[in-house]
């Protein structure tokens, strides 16, 4: 088999060499049965809704954070309804994602920090099946950029669980 001249065995090399881009829905490991994803690059609710979408039938605890960019995240909070999904809110805009999440009757945790939200998270008795950390908004409140926001993410991951 050739794809536009290239034999299948160099594509399949290929492919199989190729790795997700860091920080877009990265798998970064499982701990207790729960697989943990790194969507630091998702800065808009759009994105964040993909990710979550990946996830069907699905426990998930879904930590939303950062700057929204001045786009209202309610379609995203909306989206969540009817699913089996704990949000954890942090950082400047953490109340902001509370309230729609007491709007559309999701349950949630809210908390300052990344930090003190991924504690939130161990507090908790729910078994979950996911932990997706999508933010759904801009890194600046807390962190330099997206890629400082997964980098640290990852570190406390490490460091918490």
């Amino acid at each position: 088999m050739h794809l536009r001249n290239i034999p299948f065995d160099n594509f399949l090399q290929f492919a199989q060499n190729l790795k997700p881009q860091e920080h877009r829905l990265e798998f970064v490991k499982t701990c207790h049965g729960v697989q943990i994803y790194n969507d630091s690059k998702s800065t808009v609710w759009q994105a964040t809704k993909q990710a979550v979408d990946k996830f069907v039938n699905q426990r998930i605890a879904l930590f939303l954070g950062g700057l929204s960019k001045g786009t209202d995240r309610t379609p995203l909070i909306a989206h969540l309804t009817n699913k089996n999904i704990t949000v954890f809110a942090f950082g400047k805009e953490s109340e902001i994602i509370s309230n729609l999440c007491k709007k559309f009757q999701i349950a949630h945790e809210s908390a300052p920090t990344l930090q003190d939200a991924l504690t939130a998270y161990q507090e908790q008795q729910t078994n979950f099946d996911i932990l997706l950390f999508s933010p759904a908004g801009a890194s600046f409140d807390l962190f330099k950029n997206f890629e400082d926001r997964g980098t640290q993410f990852k570190k406390m991951i490490e460091d918490l669980l």
